[in-house]
């Protein structure tokens, strides 16, 4: 009898920048299908490998993302200069299917692999998600925890958010809410090789 090797599947990548194309690491057709298997996708089964372009600024991305709308502190300059060279991260959603403040969200989330924990994504790794898969946004709003903007003593965390029909927007919320069930968190790890 034959003994039959299971061979893991290898991550999709996303990337974002001058070159702006998928690697050609999975099927993108099964990638780009505007289904509820894409928010399966970025479980812990299957989770994506985002690239940020070395130089790309907030402005860059939010255009790259084609957004029905934004909030004016999104595209604005982050306090520190852009990264030179490409930065390659793993992502995940996490939804945690209850009311959960933001402070819980962000340690379930590092909780979940303590080895090589996930952190909350930024700003630029929600403009790069956003970017490669529109549709997401869609079936539920996901949101940065790792980028804080302050605003008139507000402390304030991205979100994408859909409108009606399809219209995305980046919108930005309290960090002090509690968010419901239906919001998920994307999360980011570096890459260990």
């Amino acid at each position: 009898m034959q003994k039959r090797t299971i061979r893991k599947k290898a991550p999709a990548r996303i990337s974002v920048g001058a070159v702006g194309k998928f690697a050609p690491a999975v099927d993108t057709t099964t990638l780009l299908n505007a289904n509820a298997t894409d928010a399966a996708m970025l479980t812990k089964q299957n989770p994506l490998i985002i690239k940020i372009a070395g130089g790309s600024t907030r402005e860059r991305l939010v255009r790259q993302g084609k957004y029905s709308g934004h909030n004016a502190l999104v595209a604005r300059p982050a306090p520190r200069a852009p990264q030179k060279e490409d930065q390659e991260f793993e992502c995940r959603i996490f939804h945690f299917d209850q009311i959960i403040n933001s402070d819980d969200a962000a340690r379930k989330m590092s909780n979940i692999d303590t080895r090589h924990p996930w952190k909350p994504a930024t700003i630029e790794h929600l403009l790069v998600l956003g970017a490669r898969m529109p549709h997401l946004q869609g079936q539920f709003p996901i949101t940065a925890l790792g980028t804080i903007f302050r605003n008139k003593g507000l402390s304030l965390v991205a979100c994408l958010h859909h409108g009606d029909g399809p219209k995305r927007y980046v919108i930005l919320r309290w960090w002090g809410d509690d968010w419901c069930g239906d919001f998920a968190f994307l999360g980011v790890r570096k890459i260990i090789r």
